[in-house]
């Protein structure tokens, strides 16, 4: 049974706190808390100290088991507050949010843990001992899966190191992995991943779409223009992600070196400068003998040209 559950805690304290008649400012200045914290207790919002539940309990007339709901509430309070006495990981686990860090880490010290336990105990251990306990473990065969629940509590040097040293050389299958992993690391790391999977024949272009979020914009833009084109039907949802300039840099790098994927220039119109699609018409059209298509063509693109630069268009 859980032990320290929030929403039993703060319905037992309101009834409790209004059986004594008391208000909430009233409970606070007996615990020398403030009126926002009885407020969020009261509201399931965060819960008391682990030194407090005994001052708590005897505001309000009743037992620390009562308090807690549980036999056994009154006697782990006192396993947390005594140094050398060991308590079961799972209780550690459940009461890690109303103990201090210290307490936690000294309880923890007392059993072999495993990468899933520590993700649960990791927001509430020092960054020393997270990444001490860590690197203990790095060796597990679920490592790799279990990182990301743990990376929102490292410091991003010490996330890279993991990248570095367990999922990069585990390349392709740890792929979904640095994608979860993309949101905690630097923006430079993320680009330099990109354009390395980008330039490898194991990933596509699709695949690494969920990069696109974390990955600097002159990243992107600089692998676009670098490497080789080979999906172009995915090549669209790069656009949101380049300021302007680069677009129509990359609209023009289509044209000129891959003139036959017109789908693709088209998806890319409503991100292009108008004029810029102005001068591509002016050089493409003459090239089109067929009346039809060169018509076709023309349309595909006329409602991201302006009025002004229509003109221009046949002005010339």
């Amino acid at each position: 049974m859980i032990i320290f559950n929030s929403n039993r805690l703060s319905k037992r304290i309101a009834d409790a706190r209004k059986a004594k008649n008391m208000t909430q400012m009233e409970l606070a200045d007996r615990l020398g808390v403030s009126y926002q914290a009885v407020s969020n207790w009261e509201r399931s919002q965060s819960m008391p100290d682990i030194d407090k539940y005994a001052t708590l309990a005897e505001v309000l007339g009743i037992s620390i088991n009562d308090l807690l709901g549980s036999e056994s509430g009154e006697q782990t309070i006192q396993k947390i507050q005594d140094p050398e006495a060991p308590l079961p990981i799972e209780t550690v686990i459940d009461a890690a949010p109303v103990m201090k860090p210290k307490q936690v880490e000294e309880k923890i010290g007392h059993h072999p843990i495993t990468l899933h336990q520590l993700k649960e105990i990791a927001p509430y251990l020092s960054d020393e001992t997270l990444i001490e306990m860590l690197r203990a473990l790095d060796s597990s065969p679920d490592f790799v899966e279990e990182l990301p629940g743990i990376a929102p509590y490292l410091d991003e040097d010490d996330l890279e190191e993991f990248i570095q040293d367990k999922l990069l050389n585990q390349l392709p299958d740890s792929l979904p992995t640095l994608i979860k992993l993309a949101p905690f690391r630097d923006e430079d790391a993320n680009g330099e991943t990109f354009s390395q999977l980008w330039a490898d024949s194991r990933f596509s272009q699709k695949q690494l779409q969920e990069l696109l979020p974390f990955v600097d914009t002159d990243a992107i833009y600089d692998t676009l223009m670098s490497h080789r084109i080979t999906d172009f039907k995915s090549l669209t949802t790069f656009a949101p992600f380049l300021d302007d300039d680069q677009v129509d840099d990359l609209f023009d790098r289509v044209a000129d070196k891959y003139p036959e994927q017109l789908d693709t220039l088209k998806s890319l119109a409503p991100f292009v400068d108008s004029e810029n699609i102005v001068d591509y018409l002016r050089d493409r059209l003459p090239e089109i003998h067929d009346a039809e298509v060169r018509n076709n063509t023309f349309h595909a693109f006329l409602p991201f040209i302006d009025d002004d630069d229509l003109l221009g268009l046949f002005d010339r």
